[in-house]
């Protein structure tokens, strides 16, 4: 499977607090339509050990993936599942050595784009949608969980968030957002509004529009070019 994104989008709105916990993977401006991993945290603790918590889970578990996972071989779960002791390794270090931290926490939303196709995880209160034709399609539910999303078109919609959009918004509410026509930069103004209309607190999230997906089969596809050129 060869899926293919747009420009990805985010927003990490800092909301009504003084407080912001928020970190996202790829950092602030910087996706492309070549990323293939995705991560928004949000810390949990003090102002500091909030922002500490976030940083240190988006860094770990993006270094962990990049690091051992090969984009060219099939993706599988268990790699989320380092990923996380990993994580909670770096925690326990800066824990030891910082013990005014050790009520830090952190929630995510992740995704990641593979050969075998998407897969998605959260914790907490943090969420990922997946929209088709404007409404939601799929969503992860509250438990912690890793799933596996073969089910994918072109033009679907991937958002992965903090927990204040689930939250303050409904899946009609999402739906009315994002079936507008309006292009994805100004959805996620509109996402940004409604949210500040509902919560004071600070999220972070990034939307994922899906450009093509092709299910043919890798050797299937070498053939296929080896046939085109010899006609």
């Amino acid at each position: 499977m060869n899926i293919q994104i747009q420009k990805p989008l985010f927003t990490d709105n800092v909301g009504k607090k003084a407080d912001y916990n928020e970190s996202i993977s790829p950092k602030d401006g910087t996706a492309t339509s070549d990323c293939r991993l995705f991560i928004v945290c949000n810390g949990v603790g003090s102002s500091a050990s909030g922002e500490t918590a976030s940083s240190i889970a988006c860094d770990s578990l993006q270094a962990y993936l990049n690091s051992f996972v090969d984009p060219e071989e099939d993706f599988l779960p268990e790699f989320i599942e380092k990923a996380v002791r990993y994580t909670e390794i770096r925690f326990d270090d800066y824990v030891s050595g910082n013990t005014a931290a050790k009520e830090m926490a952190v929630t995510f939303s992740m995704m990641y784009i593979a050969k075998n196709g998407v897969f998605v995880t959260h914790t907490g209160d943090c969420c990922v949608y997946q929209f088709r034709d404007g409404k939601v399609f799929f969503k992860t539910q509250k438990d912690a969980d890793t799933f596996h999303v073969t089910d994918i078109q072109p033009n679907d919609l991937f958002m992965l968030t903090t927990g204040v959009v689930p939250q303050s918004l409904s899946d009609e509410e999402l739906n009315w957002i994002f079936s507008s026509r309006y292009p994805y930069e100004d959805k996620i103004e509109l996402l940004k509004k409604c949210c500040d209309l509902k919560s004071m607190d600070s999220f972070s999230a990034y939307l994922v529009p899906i450009l093509s997906v092709d299910n043919m089969d890798p050797f299937k596809q070498v053939m296929t070019s080896l046939l085109h050129a010899f006609v």
